[in-house]
């Protein structure tokens, strides 16, 4: 009884393993100890850079990030660019971008994503979809969006974008804070 109670268990392991290591399976890659893609590396640097400029170190040594097809099925017909995938199970988590989206940005809008999926990950930020008006044009009041700032609004626009991230969601204590936060409903 003891060996057929003691293999159940066996098997049942192994096959939660098997399930939960495999479940990434559709995103084609296996994920190693904190790796990350050399094309983002440059970007997740500009993104440390930014916030230890706002006296914030994240911890990015549990974070994994590849540029790679995944699927992105979903039903609101958006298509996600980028996802933060925790792993509670691993104790660390996964960003994944999809490279046809990844190709066509430009510099700013890579870092956003990169520093947008970093939030996600190391602050558990959850998006915020608001507007603002700054310098008389309405925009997207956070790159927590969960539409990125189209590039008319992110590139006159970065410091605004920084002070936001930083001084609104991450709360850091600042020379560069405060900033405007009249925040308008999106529709």
């Amino acid at each position: 009884m003891l060996f057929r109670l003691t293999r159940s268990v066996f098997i049942g392991v192994t096959l939660f393993l098997l399930v939960h290591l495999t479940s990434c399976a559709n995103l084609q890659f296996v994920f190693g100890p904190h790796q990350v893609d050399p094309e983002v590396q440059p970007y997740v640097d500009e993104f440390m850079y930014k916030a230890a400029t706002y006296g914030i170190h994240p911890d990015i040594s549990k974070i994994t990030i590849h540029v790679v097809e995944f699927d992105e099925d979903r039903d609101d017909n958006m298509v996600t660019i980028g996802e933060c995938i925790p792993d509670f199970f691993m104790d660390q988590s996964y960003i994944v971008i999809l490279p046809i989206t990844w190709r066509w940005m430009s510099e700013d809008k890579r870092v956003m994503l990169v520093g947008h999926e970093l939030s996600h990950c190391v602050a558990s930020l959850q998006h915020f979809d608001g507007l603002t008006v700054l310098n008389d044009k309405v925009i997207r009041a956070s790159i927590m969006n969960s539409v990125l700032p189209t590039e008319e609004m992110l590139e006159p626009n970065m410091q605004y974008y920084w002070d936001e991230l930083f001084c609104q969601e991450w709360h850091a204590n600042s020379s560069h804070c405060p900033f405007p936060s009249a925040l308008l409903p999106e529709n």
